[in-house]
């Protein structure tokens, strides 16, 4: 009997898959063939082409799932929260403009240094500014 090495997933639904596969070809591999006709070569190929559906609609619905969370991350933004931008800066959100794709943070507070970046490069919301630092700035 053949044992086979199974790939680590986070589910273990692809190392199942993956080894259903394997042991499916290598028992088609071993089979002599039929006189007279048999199996069709292409067969052999079929559990790869299932492999390949799954895996396309499990890609399909992580990133659909990732980029609806994105976008309602960028429509909730408002201001006054504090802000991770893509490139690692962090900020206090002054002014969102949806329309314009622009978001004017506030980047140091001493000097009261604003910067205006996309809404695209909004990667994450910290929370809301403190009540103590919005009032000592206004």
């Amino acid at each position: 009997m053949r044992t086979t090495n199974h790939l680590h997933s986070s589910d273990g639904t692809l190392s199942v898959i993956f080894s259903q596969v394997t042991d499916w070809l290598l028992f088609l591999q071993d089979q002599p063939a039929a006189p007279g006709g048999g199996l069709p070569q292409w067969i052999a190929y079929l559990p790869f082409a299932v492999l390949l559906f799954y895996l396309f609609f499990v890609m399909q619905g992580s990133s659909k799932r990732e980029r609806e969370a994105r976008d309602n991350l960028r429509k909730s933004l408002k201001k006054h929260d504090r802000v991770v931008t893509s490139g690692g800066i962090y900020g206090v959100v002054m002014d969102v403009q949806t329309e314009g794709d622009k978001v004017v943070l506030r980047i140091d507070e001493t000097t009261n240094t604003k910067m205006t970046v996309t809404l695209n490069s909004i990667t994450k919301v910290l929370g809301a500014e403190t009540t103590a630092d919005t009032t000592t700035k206004s």
